[in-house]
């Protein structure tokens, strides 16, 4: 008796573990592509007023509060302005780096 038990205790166990495992995320709502789109326009706004540095060839994504950097530059300090830029707008979770140096582009 005691043995079956066990047995269904840790069949129940495996089971809520492999049921938890298997849940969906939190959908995307539409407050937070809202927010979204408000944080991209920001981040292009600061790209397009930075004097020196072209940064016309970075792509930018964010998803619930996290901003994605792609792309390319030419220099390093080109990426260290675009990533300075996004962390400096307010609601900004996290900048998530995937910008390429093309130095050879010239």
């Amino acid at each position: 008796m005691k043995k079956t038990t066990n047995i269904t205790l840790s069949l129940g166990l495996m089971t809520l573990l492999l049921l938890s495992a298997c849940a969906t995320p939190a959908p995307y709502t539409a407050a937070e592509e809202s927010n979204d789109q408000k944080i991209k326009d920001q981040v292009l706004e600061k790209f397009k007023h930075e004097q020196y540095t072209f940064l016309g060839h970075v792509d930018i994504t964010v998803y619930k509060s996290t901003v994605i950097l792609g792309g390319l530059v030419f220099e390093p300090v080109d990426r260290d302005v675009a990533l300075r830029d996004a962390r400096s707008v307010q609601g900004v979770k996290a900048v998530n780096d995937q910008i390429e140096i093309e130095s050879n582009a010239y």
